[in-house]
């Protein structure tokens, strides 16, 4: 009896060191932990943009192919006879070449026909042409303008003769000069003392 008990009692701990042999075995799932998956940012490439550079506000004088569209209170595009446009300001003397410019297009402007005539209409011409014409260039050039023409009809103060120089804007008992070179000084003389001298342009009919 001793001998059966001895060995199912020895069996029982050889099954019992089996069974716990084999859960040794088994791998722990709890106990293996997760990796850790690190996102990188990709690389931000540098701005290789850079801001547009600005042109140069154009200035009196610049000649420029496109008259600008923003320009300041004070500033015109003239246009030129050749298609392109000179920058003028009221404030700042005419570019060279510019005066010779309106001169020219005051004579095309008012055209003087002598012994036209002496009805009220013909007499009448030479102002209202000049009259057109300095509304239109003051327009055009941003500035004060007087302009020296020749009238039709009796002069005979100053020493003047027929048809007269005079120039727009004219005032006094006589407004009539003998010659245009008379008129314009006349005219230079009128703006010399004023204050704001420096808009005035006198612009001379040529014969």
């Amino acid at each position: 009896m001793n001998t059966l008990k001895t060995t199912t009692f020895a069996a029982l701990v050889l099954a019992a060191g089996l069974a716990l042999t084999g859960c040794s075995n088994t791998p722990d799932v709890t106990a293996t932990s997760t990796p850790s998956v690190t996102v990188t940012d990709p690389a931000v490439a540098p701005d290789e943009t850079q801001a547009p550079v600005e042109a140069p506000a154009p200035k009196t004088g610049d000649i420029l192919t496109v008259a600008p569209t923003d320009l300041g209170p004070s500033q015109r595009a003239f246009p030129l006879p050749d298609g392109t446009f000179v920058m003028l300001d009221r404030y700042e003397p005419l570019p060279a070449g510019v005066q010779d410019i309106l001169n020219a297009q005051a004579t095309a402007a008012i055209p003087y026909v002598p012994n036209s005539g002496n009805t009220q209409g013909e007499l009448d011409k030479p102002y209202n042409d000049a009259t057109a014409f300095r509304s239109a260039t003051v327009v055009a050039t941003g500035k004060n303008i007087i302009v020296v023409y020749r009238v039709q009809g009796a002069g005979g103060c100053n020493g003047s003769g027929p048809d007269p120089w005079t120039y727009t804007g004219a005032a006094g008992t006589c407004v009539a000069f003998p010659s245009a070179a008379a008129a314009q000084a006349a005219a230079e003389a009128n703006v010399a003392g004023r204050q704001d001298a420096d808009t005035y342009i006198v612009v001379v009919k040529q014969g």
